[in-house]
């Protein structure tokens, strides 16, 4: 599975990810998760992380943040979305994409996608009001 979030709501991004990130954890493991920065990354460590089998786990978890980063992992996206084997799980966490690039539009076909906008003022009185029942609160629409 290959999930990929992206949006300047970096809050409600955060918010998935720490969840995602936990739920998988739980599951399967602290040696299961692997985070990569594709700033800091090279293509070979990324294409590592996304072909080698889980060690000492039934799945893995690779976290990749900002890998178009590097240029040739956007160049040969489809191919390696291709070559991540079964045992891997994905999360591609990409803050600001280009709607128009191909790479956007591989991402949106070939992935889970979920986009974090920024929430307009009806939009966040919603959230709001979740957000306080969640806690075990109560926000009428109004006051929030």
């Amino acid at each position: 599975m290959t999930i990929t979030f992206t949006g300047s709501n970096s809050f409600l991004l955060k918010t998935d990810i720490d969840h995602l990130v936990a739920d998988f954890v739980k599951e399967h493991g602290d040696l299961a998760l692997e985070r990569i920065d594709g700033e800091d990354a090279g293509m070979d460590r990324i294409g590592e992380a996304l072909t080698s089998l889980p060690f000492l786990a039934s799945k893995k978890l690779v976290v990749l943040r900002n890998p178009s980063a590097q240029k040739p992992f956007t160049e040969k996206i489809e191919q390696t979305l291709k070559d991540i084997p079964d045992t891997t799980d994905v999360l591609i966490v990409e803050p600001k994409l280009d709607k128009r690039s191909v790479y956007y539009k591989t991402l949106k076909k070939l992935t889970d996608f979920k986009e974090y906008n920024e929430l307009d003022e009806n939009s966040m009185a919603i959230w709001l009001v979740k957000e306080a029942e969640a806690a075990g609160g109560k926000l009428s629409r109004g006051d929030a």
